[in-house]
């Protein structure tokens, strides 16, 4: 599936991640990373997760915690939870990253890499996770080092 490639302010706005293991903290760290305010609701969560700052709520998920939410990542590994917070989710307006049917939600979180002003994203169309990690990692090492100080400037 292949998609319109887009990168989403998230700012200030408040992200619910539904889960907590190895693919929540990955989200909860790009999220932090991108100045969100992220909530995490899972009965147990990743040991790495409480020292990020999220606000953690160490329990089942409820459709309440959709209220005031910009964005819902599910990431559980139970496809009735999953299957449930998508419903719940889609008499809302509340954008969806859905990581066990990336095809499901309004959105897909590339591997990306950061270098000042230059943002890397990968995507491979779901095909596969590792590649597009690998592959990131190629073009980040490849990037010239000149170039995020050189656009620091040019953006003065």
């Amino acid at each position: 599936m292949h998609g319109l490639p887009i990168i989403l302010h998230v700012a200030g706005k408040t992200a619910l991640i539904v889960g907590g293991g190895g693919v929540a903290l990955r989200r909860a760290r790009a999220l932090i990373d991108a100045g969100a305010a992220v909530r995490v609701v899972a009965p147990e969560v990743d040991p790495a997760i409480p020292g990020l700052g999220v606000s953690i709520q160490p329990r089942c998920y409820e459709p309440s915690d959709l209220d005031g939410v910009f964005l819902v990542v599910i990431a559980t590994d139970d496809p009735a939870v999953n299957d449930a917070v998508a419903a719940d989710v889609a008499h809302r307006n509340i954008l969806v990253n859905r990581a066990d049917n990336p095809a499901a939600g309004d959105l897909s979180i590339p591997a990306h890499a950061r270098h000042g002003r230059i943002t890397i994203a990968v995507d491979t169309a779901g095909a596969s996770p590792s590649a597009s990690a690998t592959i990131r990692q190629e073009l980040s090492a490849a990037l010239d080092p000149i170039w995020p100080a050189a656009l620091d400037i040019a953006a003065q």
